[in-house]
């Protein structure tokens, strides 16, 4: 039987407007989220149809630019890919030849930002690591939590946080003061206009022993620092005794501005056992196409627990 997108989606109003949006400037790209979609439980369509209605919040009249924006992401990593066959290797070892020669780029670093929030819904691997985020880790804290979150970005994943009675604090890192303003700005346009702290902070240079936080996020970000053992290390000597630690890190995949690229889910969970964590639950999430290639990775998302 076909799957029927259109009718799939109509009843998730919000995540139909996106999809719409994104496939009336690029219809070749529905046999993908056919792909997509027509793997999600209504229970997953529930979820990205409240993640969707944060994003249309953040992307307010701007959605067709969101929707070109996320096409040209996608041939912007195929690019890069098929560039990463050819020398067998990331063109980046370190933070500062990224930061040169992409993120100085705010042109570009604008078009990527707005289409990776495309991506949170479209591709599995993103929206899952996502569901497992806020359908997971979010309940599994106690109540009153202090609250971290490394690299927030436009406030997505931060929203879930801040809409939780439970959370008595909130508290976002980034190396960059516009990333922080991103952030503001994200968290303000969703309507979110609870405290939070907002610190100029280097995950790989944090002070140790400031165990202060409950919860403890860093998604999308390990894969793009130096010394990842040492951002993780610091990361748990910023968690009380039990405290949890959420980490996102692709595995087997490539983009423009990762300088790390993990082979196997157990390197990131080495990573966590010598920082003095246990791990409590883990899920890998793969993505739509064929993973035939060592470039077609997955999410792997793992919440560990400081002893």
């Amino acid at each position: 039987m076909t799957f029927a997108l259109d009718a799939a989606l109509s009843p998730y109003p919000n995540l139909d407007t996106i999809v719409a949006a994104v496939l009336d400037h690029w219809p070749q790209h529905r046999p993908f989220a056919v792909r997509h979609f027509s793997t999600c439980t209504p229970e997953r369509l529930a979820f990205l149809d409240l993640l969707s209605k944060r994003a249309l919040a953040l992307i307010g009249d701007d959605l067709p630019r969101y929707g070109a924006d996320y096409k040209w992401m996608c041939n912007f990593f195929l690019k890069y890919e098929m560039q990463f066959r050819r020398n067998k290797g990331v063109e980046h070892t370190d933070f500062a030849s990224i930061h040169e020669k992409f993120y100085k780029n705010h042109e570009q670093m604008g078009q990527y930002m707005r289409g990776l929030m495309i991506s949170q819904l479209l591709w599995r691997q993103h929206a899952g690591a996502a569901a497992f985020f806020a359908q997971r880790f979010i309940p599994m804290l106690k109540e009153g939590y202090d609250y971290l979150e490394i690299g927030p970005g436009h406030g997505l994943w931060l929203s879930f946080a801040a809409t939780d009675p439970r959370c008595a604090s909130l508290t976002g890192w980034d190396v960059a003061e516009a990333s922080l303003g991103l952030t503001r700005r994200g968290l303000a346009s969703m309507g979110i206009d609870r405290p939070i702290t907002l610190d100029l902070q280097d995950v790989c240079a944090a002070p140790q022993a400031r165990a202060r936080f409950d919860a403890v996020v860093i998604s999308q970000v390990l894969e793009l620092v130096s010394s990842p053992g040492d951002a993780v290390a610091h990361l748990g000597a910023s968690l009380r005794p039990g405290g949890l630690l959420f980490i996102n890190a692709p595995t087997r995949l490539v983009a423009p501005d990762h300088i790390r690229q993990w082979k196997d889910y157990r390197e990131v969970d080495a990573l966590v056992t010598v920082a003095g964590m246990d791990v409590v639950a883990r899920d890998l999430v793969t993505p739509e196409q064929d993973q035939s290639t060592d470039t077609h990775g997955y999410s792997y998302v793992v919440i560990a627990r400081k002893r």
